[in-house]
């Protein structure tokens, strides 16, 4: 198991939403550290057989996030347009299961 794609928390606990964002800062420190961590990882190669990343720069790196508050956190590449690609299927499930009441 590749030990920079897990939390460094012994405790479970550490991983569990509570619902609540931490204060502003806290989110600001967690994604800086996060971006210093992750930002020189060049492993694998570019899809460029999907035409909306073929023509991307590797290096291009930003990490956003956005409270259901309307706040918004982000660092590095975020002037940047990044295509999502498969990373929309998890909202559009959500979006079904609250359409479903619940899944």
């Amino acid at each position: 198991m590749d030990k920079r794609f897990h939390s460094d928390e012994t405790s479970s606990d550490a991983l569990v939403s509570t619902g609540r964002l931490p204060p502003d800062p806290q989110i600001d420190a967690l994604l800086m550290e996060a971006h210093a961590r992750y930002r020189d990882l060049d492993d694998g190669v570019v899809a460029d057989y999907i035409p909306a990343l073929a023509s991307v720069r590797p290096k291009l790196f930003a990490i956003c996030m956005a409270g259901v508050d309307g706040s918004i956190h982000g660092i590095g590449d975020v002037e940047h347009q990044f295509s999502i690609q498969s990373i929309s299927k998890p909202f559009v499930f959500a979006l079904v299961c609250q359409a479903l009441a619940g899944c």
